[in-house]
C-alpha cells in the first residue's frame, strides 16, 4: 500500500504464521502526519477491537530503528477485491442458480460483518476513512464469509468542535460525500442531499444503533 508492506512470515521454532506489516517511520506521509503517529492509531484500533471478529486481529508488535512490524493474523481467502475479480470469471450458467443463491448470502453476511465493524467505531466517535474492497479481508477463502477490516491508520476520533472533523484522508474512488467536498464529519444523520449518492461502503460517520442483521 501507499504507507506499507505486507508480507508473510512464519516462527522459525513452532511453525506459526503471520501475515507482518511493515511501516518505515521516515516514509513522508502527508498532511503533516509522520509514520509514528499512523503506527499509534492503528495499534490503538487493534488492541481496542481485539476478540472483535469485524476486525484483523493483531498477534504481536515489534520495532527497530528503521521500521514497526505489526505481526497479524493470516486470512487464508486474501481481499474482497481479489475474491470480486476471481467471480467475474463464473460461467454464467450459474447466474441464476446455486452460485447465484451463494453470492446473495455472502454479500448479506459480508454486510453484516462490515457494518458490525463500523458500528463498533461510530459509537466510539471513531470513523474508518478508507474503507474499499482491498482493505476488507477473508479468513477463510470464497465462498466462506469470515470477513474483517484492516489498515486502521487513517481512523479519525471526531471532536465537539465541527471544525475539526473536516478531513481529506482516505482514497477518493471510496470516500464518503461529505469527505469530497470538505464538510464536516458528524454523528448526526446525512443530509438528504446525500443519501441517494450513497452507493459504497459507508466510510463517514453513520447512526447504525437500530440496525440489527438477521
Amino acid at each position: 500500500g501507499r504507507f506499507a508492506k505486507v508480507v508473510a512470515v512464519r516462527h522459525r521454532a513452532n511453525g506459526e504464521l503471520f501475515a507482518a506489516k511493515l511501516q518505515r517511520w521516515r516514509r513522508f506521509c502527508g498532511n503533516g502526519r509522520n509514520m509514528k503517529s499512523i503506527v499509534d492509531t492503528e495499534l490503538s484500533i487493534l488492541r481496542m477491537a481485539h476478540g472483535h471478529a469485524s476486525f484483523v486481529q493483531m498477534r504481536r508488535c515489534l520495532a527497530t530503528k528503521q521500521e514497526s512490524v505489526i505481526l497479524l493474523e493470516t486470512c487464508q481467502g486474501g481481499s474482497l477485491q481479489d475474491a470480486v475479480i476471481a467471480s467475474i470469471g463464473d460461467d454464467c450458467e450459474d447466474c441464476n442458480g446455486r452460485h447465484q443463491q451463494q453470492h446473495v448470502e455472502f454479500c448479506r453476511l459480508a454486510a453484516a460483518r462490515l457494518l458490525a465493524g463500523l458500528d463498533f467505531l461510530h459509537s466510539r466517535r471513531m470513523c474508518h476513512l478508507d474503507v474499499k474492497p482491498c482493505n476488507l479481508l477473508l479468513r477463510r477463502p470464497y465462498p466462506d464469509c469470515d470477513l474483517c477490516m484492516c489498515d486502521f491508520g487513517l481512523v479519525k476520533r471526531l471532536g465537539d468542535d465541527a471544525s475539526n472533523n473536516v478531513t481529506m484522508d482516505g482514497t477518493p474512488d471510496y470516500a464518503a460525500p461529505e469527505v469530497l467536498n470538505y464538510e464536516p464529519i458528524s454523528t448526526g444523520k446525512r443530509p438528504n442531499k446525500y443519501k441517494r449518492m450513497s452507493n459504497a461502503p459507508d466510510n463517514g460517520l453513520r447512526d447504525y444503533s437500530d440496525w440489527k442483521p438477521r
